[in-house]
């Protein structure tokens, strides 16, 4: 039994320390780096605006997901892997819409047919584009492009 508490001991304590923020590694269980700003805002299916949980300093980016979506927890991993290195330009605010049927679902979902679904506000506040289903590589264009309106503004 001994023998046992030092490997574990020390696999503990190397997966306590990590490598730090460069090597984020987004897991289904784990998909946001540590700090990064993230707020789930409807919680059930219930209305809500988006307005009051901007952040115009970020990119905001308002996620329409369900539980029951799988590809919208690996949406999530894809959001936290480009935070991982952009640390200071996400806002991520998660909303629940339960089923199709919901208040919220119905309020921003109407022509909606696909989840996920992200509406993305640039670091004004402003509107810049929305984005449906799991295309990685559609969705990190689109957040470069984002960030980059903003460079050019400056």
């Amino acid at each position: 039994m001994n023998r046992l508490r030092i490997p574990i001991a020390l696999i503990s304590f190397v997966s306590a320390i990590g490598c730090g923020h460069s090597s984020f590694q987004a897991t289904p269980s784990h998909p946001f780096p540590p700090g990064m700003d993230v707020l789930l805002i409807s919680h059930h299916g219930e209305s809500v605006e988006l307005a009051p949980f901007l952040a115009k300093s970020k990119l905001t980016i308002y996620d329409f997901y369900a539980d029951w979506c799988s590809n919208c927890r690996i949406f999530d991993t894809h959001i936290g892997e480009y935070a991982a290195a952009h640390p200071t330009t996400i806002a991520y605010r998660k909303i629940n819409i339960v089923d199709w049927e919901s208040p919220v679902a119905l309020q921003f979902l109407k022509e909606i047919d696909e989840l996920p679904y992200a509406i993305v506000f640039d670091t004004k506040g402003k509107r810049f584009q929305d984005i449906s289903g799991l295309d990685k590589a559609a969705l990190f264009k689109l957040l470069s492009q984002a960030r980059q309106l903003k460079s050019s503004q400056n």
